[in-house]
């Protein structure tokens, strides 16, 4: 059939295109034109996180298509860490993963399988699988567990006529949050908190010994107003302290 020759020219390719007077492409070539890479790959939320699903922005030169699941790997230590959904279009894309169960590490790297073409047809990195691989220096840490205290030990002399004495608390991982009310004093002589120090993992709490002869303990209540950096809170108290 007769037909018309379309082409189409940059600076960087010409593209050629044979339609029929019907409007139907024949055959096309393209003469240059640059290969698709992935640029980034970044996290979209804070880390650590304790969150059921993390996203990662995918971020290529150009518009690209094809892009799904399968174009994806973890590289994780998460028991059931898995790809859920892929979005986006042209040159950003959203990959959302199921972080699974436990504490552990997870980053995302994208796999080249020829599959993710550009407008010209001319797949990530070039023909030939491998080429287009990413690897990325995004990695969310997942922390799941609730932070717990490991020591409440005297921080002051022992036996001691002291008006006031301290004890040193220590969590397992940093926390925040840690105030008076997170305390209770164990005496019969009218001990009282009187102030608490520290950050991170370590802290100071100040008693108010009160009057007469005693032993003195403190002891943690959980509720609920400690956390680590990924926002679990205490599930337990502490009495066993010194």
């Amino acid at each position: 059939d007769f037909g018309a020759m379309r082409v189409e020219a940059t600076s960087a390719y010409m593209k050629f295109q044979m339609f029929t007077r019907a409007g139907v492409l024949v055959d096309e070539y393209t003469i240059g034109g640059s290969a698709p890479i992935v640029t980034s790959i970044t996290r979209q939320n804070a880390s650590p996180t304790n969150a059921g699903t993390v996203n990662f922005q995918v971020a290529f030169s150009e518009s690209v298509s094809g892009v799904d699941a399968s174009d994806f790997i973890l590289s994780t230590n998460l028991n059931g860490a898995s790809i859920s959904t892929v979005t986006g279009l042209g040159n950003s894309y959203t990959v959302s993963v199921n972080t699974g169960s436990g504490d552990g590490t997870l980053r995302l790297d994208l796999a080249d399988n020829d599959s993710i073409l550009n407008s010209l047809n001319i797949p990530l990195g070039g023909v030939g699988a491998a080429n287009g691989n990413f690897t990325s220096v995004d990695t969310y840490t997942v922390d799941k567990s609730s932070p717990v205290i490991i020591s409440i030990t005297p921080a002051s002399l022992n036996p001691t006529n002291a008006a006031t004495v301290d004890f040193a608390v220590i969590f397992s991982e940093p926390v925040s949050g840690v105030d008076i009310s997170d305390f209770i004093p164990i005496s019969s002589n009218g001990a009282a908190l009187v102030n608490i120090t520290g950050t991170g993992t370590n802290y100071t709490v100040t008693v108010a010994t009160g009057s007469g002869n005693d032993s003195l303990r403190i002891d943690f209540i959980d509720n609920d107003t400690v956390t680590d950096l990924a926002g679990n809170v205490t599930s337990t108290g502490f009495t066993n302290g010194g």
